[in-house]
């Protein structure tokens, strides 16, 4: 099905509805996060299917000026406040993660969770680049474990990749299920 097919079949009119209606999806992943327009079929998402799916929106509506962009953060217990068991169980009080929004102009617009504004504080921004959809959907994974390797070797840590990767998923759980 096309992005047009899924506005109408939602009743969304402009970006500005395609947004609302998209924040207000539950945060949890889609059945193959190579496709983010599952995000109206499944009505839900995480920040990278939720964005994607916006930003293939504002193509479609030709909105060439938002930008697709993907960060690495020091996600933590006070920004993040749901993982803080995760952390506090690994014995670590922030995990490198990869996080995308969309920009329009100065302005962030991060969709991810239906119950918060989600703008991450620029102290715990570590990078930023603007990304394709494509970019986004076949490289976050790749730069967010090369990023890691590089923090295991910068922080000393004991940890392996493997490990620091699954709680990283730990904590990806423990916001689903909040």
């Amino acid at each position: 099905m096309e992005i047009a097919s899924f506005l109408a079949k939602a009743k969304l009119k402009n970006f500005e509805d395609a947004m609302r209606y998209i924040k207000h999806l539950e945060y949890k992943r889609i059945s193959d996060a190579r496709d983010p327009l599952l995000v109206f079929k499944e009505k839900r998402g995480t920040c990278s299917s939720k964005h994607a799916a916006l930003k293939l929106v504002a193509e479609h509506l030709g909105l060439n000026d938002i930008q697709l962009c993907l960060c690495l953060f020091k996600m933590n217990a006070r920004n993040t406040p749901e993982i803080k068991n995760v952390l506090n169980i690994s014995g670590i009080d922030h995990i490198p993660e990869a996080h995308s929004f969309l920009k329009r102009e100065d302005r962030i617009i991060d969709i991810t969770f239906p119950y918060k504004d989600n703008v991450l504080p620029l102290e715990d921004i570590l990078s930023i680049r603007v990304v394709t959809v494509n970019q986004l959907i076949n490289d976050k994974q790749r730069i967010h474990r090369e990023y890691l390797k590089s923090w295991i070797d910068e922080n000393k840590t004991e940890m392996s990749l493997n490990e620091l990767w699954k709680i990283r998923e730990a904590c990806i759980l423990a916001l689903s299920n909040s």
